[in-house]
């Protein structure tokens, strides 16, 4: 192995190139409302794409998922000197994409013991959750940004645009192309492939509920925030985030959310007093509320 191609000198380069395409990201959001501008930080960004594509060339798929190139990332990353926030974002990116990586083909695994058969298995399954929350979100958030009421959220809906894209690599190409649709698909493909269909049910519910739990509260702490614009918009976000976990439920779980809220209400007196007070609760009813009826079979419901 020549000395450029030594694990240790393509992770630096790897890292290197990602800090420069997290800026590029970041001048697109910024750039937003200045058509010039916006079309020449692309054309920057497909550039550093182009590099960033041809050193996971270099790398290949066998090193770069292997033992040996994380912990010349590892390494790599000891030795960085850049603020947190880039450091955490760019680290997100890579680790993300390699991920996705191992885990890309959605086949049952059965060579193996049972134990690596479930521990591989269960990683396939989560990854290809993950990418349909992640491409549902975006196209959701897209769909926000459309609404001429949110206009002036725009530059944090931007950054929040941005960002998505700048961590999720598979989803570059929506930098220079519009999405026009999101259908997500993991659990038809994920059986078809012949995955044990109690694993998927239990990954989907588990991930599921916890998201919606986690961005629910979220969503809740503007609530006790300063009113501010950025705050309003962190709220608007994080109720983006609610709908595509939503949206993502089998039958079977929009109902029992549906159940459980309503119940807890009802069977709550001092919760329920607060909650009617709270604008954010308001949305979240709503979408529990609509979820629930678009995937009833109740014809009556659905026509209400």
């Amino acid at each position: 192995m020549t000395k450029s191609k030594k694990p240790i000198d393509l992770a630096k380069r790897l890292i290197s190139v990602n800090i420069e395409i997290y800026k590029i990201y970041d001048a697109l959001a910024e750039s937003y409302d200045n058509k010039d501008l916006h079309k020449k930080n692309l054309e920057y960004l497909k550039v550093a794409l182009d590099i960033e594509n041809n050193i996971y060339k270099e790398i290949g798929d066998n090193l770069l998922t292997s033992q040996e190139f994380e912990h010349a990332l590892k390494l790599a990353f000891e030795s960085l000197d850049i603020a947190d926030y880039i450091y955490d974002e760019v680290y997100f990116r890579i680790y993300n994409y390699i991920e996705s990586k191992i885990s890309y083909y959605p086949f049952c695994e059965d060579r193996y013991s049972t134990t690596d058969n479930l521990e591989i298995n269960t990683a396939t399954i989560e990854r290809h959750i993950i990418y349909d929350i992640d491409l549902l979100s975006y196209y959701n958030l897209l769909q926000i940004m459309k609404n001429a009421n949110y206009n002036y959220l725009l530059p944090y809906l931007n950054q929040a645009k941005y960002t998505v894209l700048f961590r999720c690599k598979y989803f570059d190409n929506l930098a220079f192309n519009d999405l026009k649709s999101a259908k997500p698909t993991a659990r038809e493909r994920l059986l078809t492939f012949n995955h044990d269909k109690n694993l998927v049910a239990l990954k989907f519910r588990e991930i599921l509920f916890e998201g919606l739990q986690d961005y629910s509260a979220n969503a809740f702490d503007y609530e006790s925030s300063s009113k501010t614009t950025e705050n309003y918009a962190d709220a608007i976000i994080n109720l983006v985030q609610v709908k595509t976990y939503l949206e993502l439920t089998s039958k079977e779980e929009a109902f029992e959310i549906f159940l459980t809220y309503f119940k807890t209400l009802e069977e709550n007196a001092k919760l329920k007093k607060v909650l009617e007070k709270s604008v954010v609760n308001d949305k979240i009813r709503d979408l529990i509320k609509v979820n629930f009826i678009n995937k009833s079979d109740n014809k009556v419901l659905s026509k209400s």
